[in-house]
């Protein structure tokens, strides 16, 4: 979803599907109406951080500097959130953002 054209996948809509159902807003249309697909996005910011993690290295791929840095912001944001809630990404932080950051 990361490396398609913004007229086919634009990140704002993206990213908000996929953030939604971890703030406990229901969009049925951000995750297909599946009860899978909106537990899964519910327990964990994990969707959010892989679409980021590709968008950065996208980014850093173009030398964009200011996208790197608002994107990693929020990672880091996210990456926390994620130790608090002691989720899946809370134990270790995703080693590919970590090296983007660099």
């Amino acid at each position: 979803m990361a490396q398609c054209p913004p007229s086919l996948v634009p990140f704002a809509d993206t990213a908000i599907r996929l953030a939604l159902p971890s703030l406990g807003i229901d969009d049925p249309k951000g995750y297909g109406g599946s009860k899978q697909a909106q537990e899964g996005l519910s327990a964990s910011n994990m969707a959010l951080i892989t679409y980021l993690s590709d968008r950065m290295r996208i980014a850093k791929s173009q030398n964009d500097g200011v996208v790197c840095a608002m994107i990693g912001a929020w990672l880091t944001e996210l990456h926390l959130h994620e130790r608090e809630k002691g989720g899946s990404a809370g134990s270790t932080i995703n080693e590919s953002s970590v090296k983007l950051l660099n």
